[in-house]
């Protein structure tokens, strides 16, 4: 009965950790000529467009339940920011764990850059 109720615990943590995920756009004024993304460690697709915005769209999917996803996503994990023409998702660098387990986190990354705008984005080694 006790390695019953164990393997009821265990089963029960581990899908409280089931796979979850969220989406957001953000679109930002090209108020430069050229941009430059810092190294991100995600999946990043950049396609130009006929705007004067520039698009992000964000998809996160993580080892976390939804509301745990969402409570990263209030306190700005996910934010992007701009400085002189650099783009940076620098909260995504840091490491999270919760309860001891690691926040694994797949972040796909599509920006829509007008014509005429360059965009340079980190080569992969």
């Amino acid at each position: 009965m006790k390695n019953l109720m164990i393997f009821f615990f265990m089963i029960t943590s581990l899908l409280g950790f089931s796979q979850s995920s969220i989406s957001f756009v953000k679109h930002m004024s090209a108020d430069f000529d050229s941009y430059d993304i810092s190294e991100v460690d995600c999946m990043l697709v950049v396609n130009n467009y006929d705007g004067d915005l520039i698009k992000f769209s964000v998809t996160v999917s993580a080892n976390v339940n939804e509301n745990t996803l969402s409570q990263l996503f209030k306190i700005g994990r996910y934010n992007i920011s701009v400085k002189d023409g650099v783009i940076s998702f620098d909260r995504i660098k840091n490491t999270i764990l919760i309860n001891g387990f690691k926040v694994l986190e797949d972040i796909k990354v599509e920006v829509l850059v007008p014509y005429g705008i360059n965009f340079t984005r980190p080569l992969l080694n």
